[in-house]
């Protein structure tokens, strides 16, 4: 950087979950410290939020379907596909911007299960780090929100396909010690995961 102000003045740019490849490291210790501000009063919005909508205390399972940034990995599963999950006993709660799903919702056919919100329009993660809080476990794809419940200590299942490096190549909990790793075998896609999903979401309950 030529320029300690401008920081868009670099030669070469890594990402931090990729520093581990080029420094050929094999080996992360997961991390254990909580460094994330979390709003109290918040916590307690959305837990009155969530069990508004679970009077039958359901199991609360988060989902995070698709990131924002586009990416040659895949990190997306189609929102018809958790139709699958829709037919267990659970509270399935959405960790999206509602204005950011909202043409997926028009096209399943069991929006009625769905349980979404409007979130973080005033600071970013802030409620969803809350919501985080107030569930039993997070089902995602590979965004920041992974990196959210890992550092919270949230029960996570991240769905991964085979070629990501950035996690390793086996299904140790790497990272954080509360995120489980789910991968794919050869050519499947993130899709052929959510049977084994289900199965664990069912011994939960």
């Amino acid at each position: 950087i030529t320029d300690i102000n401008n920081i868009l003045l670099y030669e070469y740019k890594c990402y931090i979950m990729s520093l581990p490849y080029f420094l050929k490291i094999d080996k992360i210790i997961p991390n254990t410290e909580n460094y994330i501000n979390v709003d109290s009063n918040k916590i307690v919005y959305w837990k009155n939020q969530i069990e508004m909508h679970n009077s039958e205390k359901k199991l609360n399972v988060g989902v995070c379907y698709k990131g924002l940034l586009n990416s040659y990995i895949e990190k997306y599963i189609p929102i018809q596909d958790f139709e699958i999950l829709a037919e267990l006993n659970i509270n399935l709660v959405w960790l999206h911007k509602l204005s950011e799903i909202k043409e997926d919702l028009n096209t399943v056919t069991f929006k009625d299960k769905i349980k979404t919100f409007e979130i973080d329009n005033d600071l970013a993660f802030v409620d969803t780090i809350a919501i985080l809080k107030n569930i039993d476990i997070l089902l995602t794809i590979d965004t920041s929100i992974v990196h959210l419940a890992g550092i919270l200590g949230i029960k996570t299942i991240l769905m991964l396909s085979t070629s990501d490096w950035r996690w390793f190549s086996d299904n140790e909990k790497l990272w954080y010690n509360s995120v489980e790793l789910l991968r794919t075998n050869d050519n499947e896609s993130l899709i052929s995961l959510l049977p084994e999903v289900k199965n664990i979401i069912k011994n939960m309950i």
